[in-house]
């Protein structure tokens, strides 16, 4: 856990989440930093411990502290593209997929390596360079409608095909 730090709401600032506050004056740390801290009930406004949808005022003081994060652990998964999974569909179609995940012995293992939930939803988005896909964004989130969110992640993994395939050439012109 890291040190207690205090802030002062502003006076004048009118009844606002905890979370949105305290992320406007640290910007150093994201909302979803606050949310955690709230959710472990590490924020205290004027000495109380407050929850995540609880409203402050100007003239509060707040305490909080931020939960010891980890690095996530990267490790390599082996799924292939022979067997059936939601990866060889996206691969095979060159299309997004969003919907539930089919039941598939290759599904499970990727969700179990993605932490072991298994959502209502998923998004993936194959990530193409030169017509051929070399990687597959894949995004799940009980809270957001994965479909209104599907133009912006098509945008993000178009962008960054382009970032890829500008290494690619600045690469082969280095080496010339």
């Amino acid at each position: 856990m890291s040190k207690i730090a205090s802030y002062t709401v502003p006076e004048g600032t009118c009844r606002t989440r905890a979370d949105k506050v305290l992320a406007a004056a640290f910007p150093g740390h994201s909302r979803a930093a606050f949310q955690r801290a709230l959710e472990a009930g590490l924020v205290r406004a004027d000495g109380k411990v407050i929850a995540q949808d609880d409203e402050v005022r100007g003239g509060q003081v707040l305490e909080f502290s931020l939960p010891e994060t980890k690095p996530a652990e990267l490790r390599p998964v082996e799924i292939p593209l022979d067997e059936t999974s939601i990866l060889k569909t996206v691969t095979e179609t060159r299309a997004f997929y969003l919907g539930p995940v089919p039941r598939a012995p290759f599904n499970s293992m990727l969700l179990q390596e993605l932490g072991g939930r298994v959502p209502k939803t998923v998004l993936l988005v194959p990530l193409q360079m030169m017509g051929r896909v070399v990687g597959v964004l894949y995004v799940d989130d009980a809270k957001v409608d994965l479909g209104e969110r599907l133009f912006e992640l098509q945008k993000l993994t178009a962008k960054a095909a382009m970032a890829f395939e500008i290494l690619v050439l600045k690469n082969k012109i280095l080496s010339m």
